[in-house]
């Protein structure tokens, strides 16, 4: 059972879910691609790209780790991240606590879709999501939440 089902309370539902995007494999595949070309270059320096494609492999295997054991979701009522596979990192924000909502994009970040997203609250402080996935998605379903909450005033 993932993380947001374990602390959904009862009258609570997911509206909107979300993951890191698949660009923070990039650093590692380049690493990679170094070391296959230094391994195979004639001047001899097979040993410096084997480490280059064991520090690839190592990478891609963190990031992989990062990507599947981080949870982003938005509910009826809050906002729920969860990052870590030993260690756990957790941060939950009420509907009624988000001051603002920011997505930031690079021209790559708006051409693959993936960007950052800032969530500003009350006495919570900010809560920054790097290379998240579809976050113009993510960036609605949290609008919407307080919309709705402002609505229910």
């Amino acid at each position: 059972m993932s993380y947001v089902e374990e602390v959904l309370r009862p009258d609570e539902g997911v509206l909107q879910r979300a993951q890191l995007h698949w660009i923070i494999y990039a650093p590692p595949f380049v690493l990679l691609l170094a070391g296959v070309v230094v391994a195979f270059a004639a001047n001899g320096s097979v040993l410096i790209g084997l480490l280059l494609v064991f520090l690839g492999l190592l990478a891609w295997l963190m990031r992989w780790i990062d990507r599947m054991t981080t949870e982003i979701a938005v509910t009826s009522q809050r906002v729920i991240i969860k990052r870590g596979l030993i260690r756990r990192s957790t941060m939950e924000m009420n509907a009624r606590q988000i001051e603002s909502v920011r997505v930031e994009q690079s021209i790559t970040g708006r051409l693959l879709d993936f960007g950052t997203l800032i969530i500003g609250g009350t006495g919570e402080g900010v809560e920054v999501i790097p290379r998240v996935a579809a976050p113009l998605v993510l960036r609605n379903a949290v609008s919407g939440l307080t919309t709705d909450r402002l609505l229910r005033r």
